[in-house]
């Protein structure tokens, strides 16, 4: 059950992005959030809401407990000054429509990580958890680009040809 005070320190229409502390539990597991909570934390991208978040998690148990518990320990947080998007996002978006506007995609490690951190969980949830430990671990794009290979192929033989050309096509319209 949900508390008032929870209630009242989160707002739902709210973006909210990960804040240092959950970067930092991103890259090296250092608070060592349990699986579901980590793989919400995952989630937060900087674009989407709290029910959007939630919606997307809901699939892992009490997504908003697990939400809630980010924001009571730190690790996320509303941006300043956002409005809430226009309309709600589409729980996977076809990879064609982001390789075919890479113009608007940010080109770095951090951005590809988190698409393909978010792309595995949605696509087969907590069990992506050692995945993206891996993709966050990378240093490099070599390194990450060798990674990303290994699960497009590991996507291709466990849920099929077409997810794995939008978890490649997706994470290399993003890569520097």
């Amino acid at each position: 059950m949900v508390s008032m005070e929870a209630d009242l320190e989160m707002d739902m229409t709210a973006i909210y992005h990960k804040t240092p502390k959950g970067q930092e539990e991103m890259a090296s597991r250092a608070y060592r959030l349990p699986a579901r909570a980590r793989s919400v934390l995952i989630l937060v991208d900087g674009k989407s809401t709290a029910r959007d978040i939630i919606a997307k998690a809901k699939h892992f148990g009490d997504a908003e407990q697990f939400f809630e518990a980010l924001v009571r320990g730190g690790f996320i947080e509303p941006v300043a000054g956002t409005q809430p998007a226009a309309a709600p996002q589409a729980p996977v978006a076809p990879a064609a429509t982001s390789a075919a506007a890479p113009s608007t995609v940010h080109r770095s490690l951090a951005e590809t990580k988190d698409f393909a951190c978010t792309y595995l969980v949605k696509a087969l949830g907590p069990y992506a958890d050692t995945m993206t430990g891996s993709i966050e671990a990378c240093r490099d794009r070599n390194e990450l680009l060798a990674v990303l290979e290994k699960y497009r192929d590991m996507l291709r033989d466990g849920v099929g040809k077409r997810k794995a050309e939008e978890f490649w096509n997706g994470a290399m319209a993003r890569l520097p």
